[in-house]
């Protein structure tokens, strides 16, 4: 595959590349100085930046009330799904729907991803899924430019009562006509209005939930540029499979995973952005673990996870879950095997680059 320049846009999105500390009262200041003079950015990519289980960060399930709007059907999800009757975002080549196994790939371990817990982000910190309806109220959302999109008055359709996760990320993924709008810091300040800091969008059928780095614009506003759609657990796919790569966000002081981003990550904030990893193939399933736990295994296997985002805290490494569509019972069984399926993970590397 052919490697774009991305030099110019990763330049374009450098003030988007720090991530905010969820013991932190306050979010991080825009950095202008590192901003191109055509470009406001004024994002952050701390949605996976949940604190771990023994945390006192409460649940913002309950700012977040249910809506019979939340399941994305089928007509709305990737046609090319596995399984039509659940959703898979995205077009089926992007790199969150491709296997492992199609690629030539070399494996490496770095022992410091398994030197603590691993969590699934469910709490204040998570992202948010919500799907609107055109039952539901119209919402005026005045948006910055950032990650490469213009200022703009978007007007999208959002449940009553849906506002951005409790933490000061404040995320929230708006699903309306087939498209994911990515906001941080989300405030909804009436039935029809509400503020955001930073915003990017993908489309979830033609998209490949990452930047396009022709058109200089971010699919989400994770560090990396990825959708925070892309990768994350949502519905019941932990009880009946999940059919893409998983999010990742990494811990860099704990994790070992410092470096440079990669493709297909445009931009980064101090991780490898743009590095996958998964469980070797041949490797044993591992005994007794739960429903959950082994889907969870079988998508480490099958279609790995990418690091997309930086965390802090005192896991190394963080996926994300739904609050809105997964269970809670889903996550805590997954909680339960997740050091067991921690243990086989490993590094992949490639041949050549990515351009997504």
């Amino acid at each position: 595959m052919k490697l774009l320049s991305l030099l110019p846009f990763c330049l374009l999105l450098a003030s988007g590349c720090s991530s905010e500390d969820a013991s932190s009262p306050e979010g991080p200041s825009p950095d202008a100085a590192s901003v191109d003079g055509s470009l406001t950015d004024s994002s952050s990519d701390g949605a996976m930046t949940d604190a771990p289980p023994d945390s006192n960060l409460t649940s913002d399930g309950s700012v977040l009330p249910d809506s019979t709007a939340d399941s994305v059907v089928a007509a709305d999800a990737a046609s090319d799904s596995p399984d039509p009757s659940k959703p898979r975002f995205f077009r089926a080549d992007s790199l969150w729907n491709t296997p492992v196994s199609n690629e030539p790939v070399q494996w490496y371990d770095i022992p410091a991803i398994r030197s603590g817990c691993w969590y699934v982000n469910y709490q204040a910190y998570s992202n948010p899924v919500v799907l609107g309806a055109d039952s539901d109220p119209v919402v005026v959302v005045p948006a910055p430019a950032s990650w490469g999109w213009p200022a703009t008055e978007l007007k999208i359709h959002v449940p009553s009562g849906v506002t951005g996760a409790t933490g000061t990320d404040g995320s929230l993924v708006v699903i309306s006509d087939n498209v994911a709008y990515d906001f941080w810091q989300f405030v909804r300040t009436s039935e029809t209005t509400a503020t955001v800091v930073a915003w990017a969008q993908a489309n979830i059928i033609t998209g490949t939930g990452w930047a396009d780095p022709n058109a200089g614009k971010a699919a989400g506003i994770r560090a990396g540029g990825s959708a925070g759609l892309a990768g994350e657990i949502y519905g019941n796919e932990l009880t009946e499979g999940i059919h893409h790569a998983l999010g990742i966000a990494a811990v860099i002081e704990i994790s070992g995973l410092g470096g440079e981003h990669r493709p297909p990550a445009v931009s980064g904030d101090g991780p490898m952005e743009g590095l996958r990893l998964g469980i070797p193939p041949s490797t044993p399933k591992p005994a007794g673990l739960s429903v959950q736990g082994s889907h969870f295994w079988d998508a480490l296997v099958t279609y790995g996870g990418w690091l997309a985002d930086r965390a802090y805290g005192s896991c190394p490494i963080l996926f994300n879950a739904d609050p809105r569509s997964v269970p809670q019972a889903d996550v805590d069984a997954l909680h339960g095997d997740i050091d067991k399926i921690r243990d086989h993970v490993r590094i992949i590397d490639y041949a050549y680059p990515y351009n997504p």
